[in-house]
């Protein structure tokens, strides 16, 4: 294989090495995100809970006003029925004070109910809690190992980014330069194997010239469709050029 095809391999598998570690690094606040997302939605259950409290205590207050405003009524009518003159007049406070019972019992029935779903929430307000509680603490585990894991990457990521600034200056300049074009280019590796009579790079069938003299490897040979530089790698299995 020619010398400077080695040194380009040698150079693409350091900087895939480094995409690898800039890519899982990228996942990192995104998986941050997500987890922290579930802490929200936990406590944004606890908070639907409170508020169905606080929604039923207005409500049960609002209905004990009106059942003590029915009491009110119920006594002043009352208190009016010595001073009516008229069978009509005495039958028909006797009616207003039947309804005024009445509405106050169904008033009184809605605050039962009232009671009864404060009940249900304020379970439900403790199971809530008790579930973020948990699930936020084993989520914060979580993001502790992620931002762990980060640091270990971003190490990691220094050392192969220093080991590339160490080898880049023993490939030549020109060849460089293209290597860099090509790669930033394709947004993917520059250089691509031969698989059988196409390159790996683009899927395009080679020309048989064009296998043979990278079988030879004295010269960098590149792919006509994509202009990957192409190299032959007796490991893989390849077939026979036409």
């Amino acid at each position: 294989m020619n010398d400077e095809l080695k040194k380009l391999l040698d150079l693409q598998e350091i900087d895939l090495g480094v995409e690898k570690l800039q890519k899982e690094l990228e996942l990192i606040p995104v998986q941050i995100d997500a987890l922290k997302a579930k802490i929200r939605e936990a406590l944004a259950a606890c908070d639907s809970e409170k508020q169905k409290l606080t929604q039923n205590q207005v409500e049960r207050k609002n209905k004990e006003l009106e059942a003590a405003s029915q009491d009110e009524t119920i006594a002043k009518h009352e208190k009016a029925l010595n001073s009516l003159k008229s069978n009509e007049a005495y039958k028909a406070m006797l009616g207003e004070i039947d309804l005024a019972r009445r509405t106050k019992n169904s008033i009184e029935d809605s605050i039962l109910t009232l009671m009864e779903e404060f009940d249900v929430h304020a379970k439900g307000l403790k199971a809530a809690e008790a579930e973020a509680k948990t699930s936020q603490g084993a989520i914060e585990k979580d993001i502790r190992a992620l931002e762990e894991k980060a640091a270990i990457l971003k190490g990691e990521l220094e050392v192969e980014l220093k080991k590339r600034e160490a080898f880049a200056p023993s490939v030549k300049a020109d060849l460089l330069s293209r290597y860099d074009f090509i790669r930033t280019k394709k947004k993917s590796r520059a250089i691509a194997p031969i698989a059988g009579e196409s390159c790996s790079g683009c899927n395009t069938n080679l020309t048989p010239s064009t296998i043979n003299e990278a079988r030879k490897g004295r010269d960098l040979v590149t792919c006509e469709s994509c202009s990957r530089i192409l190299y032959y790698s007796p490991a893989q299995p390849q077939a026979a050029p036409a």
